[in-house]
């Protein structure tokens, strides 16, 4: 009979705005090659009504300029072909991208 043996450290996912492991998050959500968790989506949100940069204990989220060449991890689109461009630790993610992973969340929220 096979035993179960401790996942390794290489196999878990982290969160790539926050550095957050997917065991400590209630949600990752998976793009090509990027991650983000329920807890800097939910801070992702909040800046996207905001004009500052927000701070929290693990991560610094703010608004990419416009006129960057940045791309958001999940669609590949530019800062300059959506509304808003959120950027935290090298990762991008843009508000249309944004606005389906909490879309998710709230979708799996325990009701």
């Amino acid at each position: 009979m096979p035993v179960d043996l401790p996942q390794r450290f290489e196999d878990i996912l982290n969160c790539t705005f926050c550095g957050a492991p997917q065991p400590r998050r209630r949600k990752l959500i998976a793009g090509p090659n990027i991650y983000i968790c329920d807890q800097c989506i939910q801070l992702a949100l909040t800046l996207l009504t905001s004009d500052g940069p927000i701070t929290s204990r693990h991560v610094r989220l703010e608004l990419a300029r416009a006129d960057a060449g940045d791309r958001c991890g999940f669609c590949g689109k530019r800062a300059r072909e959506v509304s808003r461009m959120i950027a935290g630790d090298g990762a991008y993610i843009c508000d249309e991208c944004l606005g389906l992973c909490g879309q998710m969340l709230i979708e799996e929220a325990p009701a």
